[in-house]
């Protein structure tokens, strides 16, 4: 069984090894949370670099705020649920990057 998260930026996220875009399976999901993003209010707080890493059948992706039309302080809010559903259809060893500034 693979790990579902991971406390490190593992070598198959490092920028050149990560793939455009993400898999079609995920579509319909990263829909329903770009309506979702909408609905959270822009906190008063600031998340520098936010980006969620994953692998999917091999692959390395990453998921940006403007993947989602939303800022980095509300993905780090919706990152969690995020990451529970992706792993139900298949993404793993995710790693979520952002700072609080």
């Amino acid at each position: 069984m693979k790990e579902k998260c991971i406390g490190y930026l593992a070598p198959q996220y490092y920028n050149d090894k990560i793939q455009p875009g993400h898999p079609a399976v995920f579509d319909e999901l990263l829909k329903e949370f770009t309506v979702k993003a909408q609905e959270i209010p822009q906190p008063c707080w600031f998340d520098k670099g936010s980006e969620l890493f994953y692998s999917y059948e091999g692959k390395s992706y990453s998921i940006f705020p403007g993947m989602l039309d939303c800022s980095g302080e509300v993905l780090a809010i919706i990152k969690d649920e995020l990451i529970d559903r992706m792993y139900e259809l298949g993404a793993y060893e995710m790693f979520y990057a952002g700072m609080p500034d």
